[in-house]
């Protein structure tokens, strides 16, 4: 089992790297949301906090449930004094009432479950009837920061993590897959669409969070060997750098529904 400190250290890696790419769908989200006043909206596997801290300010009453604790109380942290109830909780058993929420957003949390379709209809059955539910995918055949992680599993000599998914809950990692799934799980897409930008980040913060994703497999590899696969990226992201920045072309899949 890993020691909280560890935890706490993931997470921390969590929020300097992957949270900033995910926060690239937020403004999208808010706009299709639209004014709060006091709407009660779950934010479903919310990390560190990003998109609670994102519609709590602009009025929402966030539930935000995360099944790993040192996220929730790094995004206990990031929300101080904004209208936050954290939960642990785990997709699709999330323990929360029927029809509880005006809204819902699960902001690429689908994608990386065992079975998208009972979490997504788990959602469904927590917001109220009439209710928003965005959801948010990678375009994984597109998304460059996908290809550096499997690049880097691959030059350290280690099968990149592919996780089988039975095809009757699975989905495919496109805009057209996504509403599919939204219309198995009960919901009424309104409208659907791909999501592009370029995510920027320093090396300093995107290589500690590429070492993060391949956990412990790379940690146990030589320290020679580790030490070759980071130089490998490093030169690899430098065809990306604008000045000091890595600039990572990214695309999501994007629906907004209605139950």
């Amino acid at each position: 089992m890993t020691a909280p400190s560890e935890r706490h250290a993931f997470a921390r890696t969590y929020q300097r790297s992957w949270a900033r790419l995910c926060a690239g769908t937020v403004d999208a989200v808010l706009a299709d949301l639209g004014p709060a006043a006091s709407g009660r909206l779950l934010d479903a596997g919310s990390g560190t906090g990003t998109l609670a801290q994102a519609t709590a300010a602009r009025g929402w009453s966030v539930t935000a449930i995360d099944p790993d604790e040192q996220m929730l109380q790094v995004g206990r942290e990031v929300c101080d004094g904004l209208p936050v109830r954290w939960v642990r909780s785990a997709l699709p058993r999330s323990g929360l009432r029927d029809g509880a929420f005006d809204a819902v957003v699960a902001n690429f949390v689908v994608n990386n479950l065992p079975d998208p379709l009972t979490a997504t209809e788990e959602l469904t059955r927590t917001v109220r009837p009439g209710g928003l539910v965005a959801l948010t995918a990678w375009v994984s055949d597109r998304t460059t920061h996908i290809a550096l992680i499997e690049e880097a599993f691959r030059r350290a000599g280690l099968p990149a993590p592919r996780r089988q998914r039975p095809p009757e809950v699975d989905f495919e990692r496109t805009v057209e897959g996504l509403v599919s799934l939204a219309q198995r799980a009960g919901l009424h897409p309104l409208r659907s669409r791909e999501l592009t930008w370029s995510w920027g980040i320093s090396w300093d913060d995107l290589w500690p969070g590429i070492a993060a994703a391949m956990g412990k497999p790379y940690m146990d590899l030589d320290a020679t060997v580790r030490d070759d696969v980071r130089e490998a990226l490093r030169r690899r992201t430098s065809a990306l750098e604008v000045g000091a920045v890595v600039q990572v072309p990214t695309v999501a899949a994007y629906v907004l529904a209605r139950r």
